[in-house]
C-alpha cells in the first residue's frame, strides 16, 4: 500500500497507524498499490470489521488467503468476499455453514450459509471492478475503431464484408451472418481474423498500445471529474452470470452476489438500471437456461453523514433467502 512516498502519502500512512485497524494494517501495509486505497479512514475502519468478522469465523481460510492482496485485482476480489460473509454473517446474523464448498465439476463455490428458515445456500460472489471497467472500455473502443473499418460487399446469398489491416492496409475479406452487424459476432470475428498479407492478427496488433493506456489509467484514482464512462452496469451483470453458472452444481439453492466497485452505483441505483429487475432476469435466462441460479443479490455499500449503509437488492429468479432486513 506504501509504495514511493510523497508528503501527501505520508499524511495518510500517519493517519492509518494511528487508527486502531491492526488487521488492515498486517494484511495491505507491505503492498505497493498504485491506487488510492487506505486514504478513507472510514472505509479503513469498515474493512477492518470485515476482516475481523471472517477471522473469527475461521481462522484458518483466513490466514489461507493473506497472498490473495498482492495486486489491487486480487485485493478487491477479497474484499468483495469478505464484504458478502459479513453481510449475510454479521448484519443479517445467518450461520456460515461453509466455505469453498464443492460446486459444479470439481469447481468450488465461495462460501455457504443458512438463511432464516433454515435453508442452505452456496454462494458465488463476483465483483465486477472500475479496473476491469477500464479495461473493457479501452478494448471496445479499439474494436469499434476496427468494426467501423467494416465495408459490406454483398448480402445475398452470404454477407460477405471487408476490413482493412491496421498493420499493413491489406484489405481482408471476412463474412458475416447478417448485414446487421451484431456486435457480439462482429467482436468475435475481428479478434479472430488474421491478415494474409503481413500474416498478423488485426485484433493483436494494438495489444501494446491498449496495455499502455490501461497501465496509465489504472495508475490514476478511480474517479477524476469530467471523465465518461461507457460500459454499462448489464455488461458488468452479464460478465458476473456467465462466469458463475459454470461454478454451481444442479439442483440446490444457488446465490449469485454482486458487490461490485465500478464507477456509477449499484444496490437501488442499479436495481432502477436493470428495470427493476427484469433486465437481471433477462441476463440470467439468457446464459443461464437450465435454471441453476436460484437468486441474484446486488449489493451497494455507501459512505454519507451518517457512516456506512448497506444496500441490498435480491432478485429471486426462483426464489430468494429468508433473511431479517430490519436490521438494515
Amino acid at each position: 500500500m506504501f509504495g514511493l512516498i510523497t508528503n501527501v502519502d505520508m499524511k495518510y500512512i500517519n493517519n492509518i497507524l494511528k487508527q486502531n485497524v491492526p488487521l488492515f494494517v498486517e494484511l495491505f501495509n507491505a503492498h505497493e498499490y498504485k491506487d488510492d486505497f487506505g486514504h478513507s479512514p472510514e472505509w479503513n475502519e469498515e474493512m477492518e470489521q470485515w476482516l475481523s468478522f471472517v477471522k473469527s469465523i475461521n481462522p484458518t481460510w483466513y490466514e489461507s488467503n493473506k497472498s490473495r492482496v498482492n495486486t489491487e485485482k486480487q485485493r478487491d476480489e477479497l474484499l468483495g468476499e469478505y464484504k458478502s460473509l459479513y453481510y449475510f454473517g454479521k448484519i443479517l446474523g445467518c450461520k456460515i455453514t461453509q466455505f469453498e464448498p464443492a460446486g459444479n465439476n470439481n469447481k468450488k463455490n465461495d462460501y455457504a450459509f443458512y438463511d432464516k428458515g433454515n435453508e442452505e445456500w452456496y454462494t458465488e460472489v463476483k465483483s465486477p471492478s472500475w479496473r476491469g471497467e477500464v479495461s473493457k472500455e479501452i478494448n471496445s473502443s479499439y474494436l469499434d475503431k476496427l468494426k467501423q473499418n467494416i465495408v459490406i460487399t454483398e448480402s445475398w446469398p452470404e454477407c460477405k464484408a471487408e476490413i482493412t489491416c491496421p498493420n499493413c492496409s491489406n484489405v481482408i475479406e471476412i463474412k458475416l451472418s447478417s448485414f446487421e452487424f451484431k456486435q457480439e459476432e462482429v467482436y468475435e470475428i475481428i479478434k479472430k481474423t488474421l491478415c494474409n498479407k503481413c500474416k498478423k492478427n488485426i485484433w493483436h496488433f494494438s495489444e501494446n498500445e491498449r496495455a499502455k493506456l490501461k497501465k496509465e489509467r489504472l495508475s490514476k484514482p478511480q474517479f477524476i471529474n469530467g471523465e465518461g464512462r461507457s460500459y454499462s452496469d448489464r455488461d458488468a451483470v452479464e460478465d458476473a452470470v456467465k462466469k458463475s453458472v459454470a461454478q454451481f452444481a444442479k439442483g440446490r439453492n444457488n446465490l449469485l452476489f454482486i458487490p461490485h466497485n465500478m464507477f456509477a452505483g449499484i444496490g437501488t441505483g442499479l436495481f432502477t438500471a436493470m428495470n427493476g429487475g427484469t433486465t437481471v432476469m433477462e441476463v440470467v435466462k439468457k446464459y443461464d437456461p437450465e435454471g441453476i441460479i436460484t437468486c441474484v443479490c446486488l449489493l451497494d455499500v455507501q459512505l454519507d453523514e451518517k457512516g456506512i449503509k448497506f444496500i441490498p437488492v435480491f432478485v429471486p429468479i426462483l426464489k430468494q433467502p429468508l433473511v431479517n432486513n430490519e436490521k438494515l
